[in-house]
């Protein structure tokens, strides 16, 4: 995106991004098809009532802290590449391909993540939440004190390490989320899920601009980010997992 919007005008770079998620909306909407429905459909089951999930208290527990850890993974995102512009003094496109490593490791964090947690932990799926949100703790933490200069040996695998731990967690709180409603009321429990961290997502990242510009820097900021995702962490202690079989 940056090189698009240096070479031709950043409207033409958003009209690209915005084209792509229209013809992948039209492949999906030719290509995909829903599973038929089986020949021996089960006995219809009363469904859980709305109101039963919003009384979940464990559900609650996990938004919460997911509401932090979305919020988080939105601040490294947003902030990434001006926290590298401004304070590492990069150039843009050098800056933005940190970005580009970030979201590739996320998008490899997201498979290894599910891997660990239905492999290695058997269906546990609080602990891999830990490991991602102590990533992100300890990767908060470098960004606060690297300074001008840093060499990309340390930047690098800082780069991969946002994306690993701030983005790869997603899909291992959704599967949560579902197992703690049961299988019947996974669509409302997910979609809460969804909701109340979609506010993380659009609060965490003023806040933290606010935290940068009130507290003269970003050092601090990254620290009270860090000391967020401990909050979060503390969140996900008593919530009571069922475990699943994976096999």
């Amino acid at each position: 995106m940056p090189p698009l919007a240096l070479a031709f005008g950043w409207r033409t770079a958003v009209a690209v991004s915005a084209a792509a998620v229209g013809g992948l909306a039209l492949l999906t909407w030719a290509l995909y098809h829903d599973l038929p429905e089986p020949a021996a459909a089960e006995p219809a089951r009363a469904l859980p009532s709305v109101w039963a999930v919003l009384a979940n208290r464990d559900l609650w527990l996990v938004g919460v802290s997911t509401l932090i850890f979305a919020g988080v993974q939105t601040v490294f995102l947003s902030f990434l590449v001006l926290y590298l512009r401004d304070v590492v003094a990069l150039a843009l496109v050098l800056a933005a391909k940190y970005l580009v490593a970030a979201q590739v490791s996320g998008v490899a964090g997201r498979v290894l993540f599910g891997l660990l947690s239905d492999r290695l932990f058997g269906g546990q799926r609080r602990i891999v939440l830990a490991i991602a949100g102590l990533g992100s703790i300890g990767c908060a933490l470098l960004l606060s004190i690297i300074a001008p200069g840093t060499v990309p040996g340390v930047l690098v695998p800082l780069a991969a390490g946002i994306g690993f731990f701030g983005v790869g967690w997603n899909g291992v709180q959704h599967t949560l989320m579902a197992e703690l409603a049961g299988p019947r009321a996974a669509g409302t429990a997910v979609g809460l899920g969804l909701a109340i961290s979609s506010l993380g997502v659009t609060v965490c990242p003023p806040v933290f601009g606010l935290v940068v510009e009130r507290l003269g820097g970003y050092g601090a900021a990254w620290v009270t980010l860090a000391a967020a995702m401990v909050v979060a962490l503390l969140l996900l202690i008593p919530v009571r997992e069922r475990t699943m079989a994976t096999s």
